[in-house]
């Protein structure tokens, strides 16, 4: 994936890349890091006006503003000019400065060509590329679901005075736990294998999403006394 962070190991193509060096060992894994591809591609391509900082900055500052998937639309729909004007209209919206999505936009599908020839190249058996695609989109769909449903919940349930801090401690609470659990997962599989692991994570990001259907108590704001109640 395009966005995948620069100083960190894809967590997918280790998963798949250990589950078939295990379950065809005779087979030749080969990996295809398309974030440092991408990284490495827009430095050389732009004689370094667009940096590895750009693309973190793309990657992990912006994903709540889909920048990084209107990069690659046009390239999606076969149109250059497909989605164009919606990050300008976002931009002004949100106040999001969009002046780096638009100049990497121009290089996308020279370097989604770029990458297609060097996968073929190798005359591949097999191209791991479309169950990664699935998960993204299965992702992007349930984590859009997720969000909406859960700010939802939060503005019912936290009184409003502490809407604020409720959404603040929501923001930073789950990356921080990120590390924790990545490691903790590690670990497991280590010890239990990738499968159970994996399944163990699934049942409970199911259970989790049952709670949205658990029934709301739903505190009405206190009206204030007007004076002429307060003087009786």
């Amino acid at each position: 994936m395009p966005w995948q962070p620069l100083d960190l190991p894809s967590l997918r193509i280790g998963l798949l890349h250990a589950l078939l060096t295990r379950t065809r060992p005779l087979d030749e894994v080969r990996e295809f890091h398309g974030s440092l591809r991408w990284a490495e591609f827009l430095l050389e391509r732009t004689d370094g006006l667009l940096r590895p900082a750009d693309h973190v900055e793309m990657g992990r500052e912006s994903i709540f503003d889909r920048l990084g998937d209107g990069v690659f639309s046009g390239v999606l729909y076969g149109n250059p000019d497909w989605g164009v004007a919606r990050p300008g209209a976002h931009a002004r919206r949100r106040e999001v400065p969009v002046d780096t999505a638009h100049a990497m936009r121009l290089h996308a599908a020279d370097f989604v060509s770029r990458c297609a020839s060097e996968i073929l190249a190798e005359d591949p058996d097999v191209v791991g590329f479309l169950p990664l695609l699935a998960y993204q989109l299965a992702f992007g769909i349930t984590a859009t679901v997720w969000a909406i449903s859960m700010r939802t919940a939060q503005q019912l349930v936290a009184p409003s005075q502490l809407q604020g801090r409720v959404a603040g401690f929501t923001q930073a609470a789950p990356p921080a736990t990120v590390p924790a659990g990545a490691l903790t997962a590690g670990a497991l599989a280590a010890r239990l294998g990738n499968v159970p692991v994996l399944t163990g994570g699934a049942t409970t990001a199911l259970l989790a999403a049952a709670c949205f259907w658990l029934p709301l108590r739903v505190s009405s704001p206190r009206r204030p006394e007007s004076a002429a109640a307060r003087s009786s």
